[in-house]
């Protein structure tokens, strides 16, 4: 997992300028697609529901059709599926976004953490290991998560 995206990032570094930022834009999308895609495993049961958040939440935050949405969750599901763990993910995010942007991609994890309206202890835990791989101050993942829980209590 790790050395395809390292491969999209090196591959950026040698093309022009234009699709040096779409490479980069693709492997941030595929390294948080495949955080949310984990965080809806983590409790391991199979959840339509966080499974349906993971499609939306993509479709809306990076503003792709549905079909790219999908394909985007394939991908990034092969890649969640191969990888022995999330620092190649978070490594990457760490070295493509600044503060803001890994406080919204938190802010993500947090929507799918809670979006079948139960918060499990090892989705709580990723979450949280995430964040601070991430390097999101503490505070900062706690504001998230209150967030992403009164979100939910407004949509019941």
């Amino acid at each position: 997992m790790i050395k395809a995206l390292q491969k999209i990032i090196e591959d950026a570094l040698r093309g022009d300028d234009e699709s040096k930022e779409e490479d980069r834009e693709h492997a941030v999308k595929v390294a948080t697609a495949a955080l949310l895609i984990e965080v809806a495993r983590a409790d391991f049961r199979e959840n339509v529901v966080e499974s349906e958040a993971v499609f939306r939440t993509l479709k809306s935050e990076f503003e792709l059709t549905p079909e790219e949405a999908e394909s985007l969750m394939r991908l990034a599901e092969n890649e969640a599926d191969s990888a022995v763990s999330l620092h190649g993910f978070t490594r990457l995010l760490n070295d493509e976004l600044d503060e803001s942007e890994k406080s919204r991609v938190v802010g993500m994890l947090w929507k799918i953490s809670v979006a079948d309206e139960h918060l499990h202890r090892y989705e709580d835990a990723l979450v949280r290991k995430v964040a601070e791989l991430l390097y999101v101050p503490h505070r900062e993942m706690v504001r998230l998560r209150h967030s992403a829980v009164e979100e939910i209590k407004a949509r019941s």
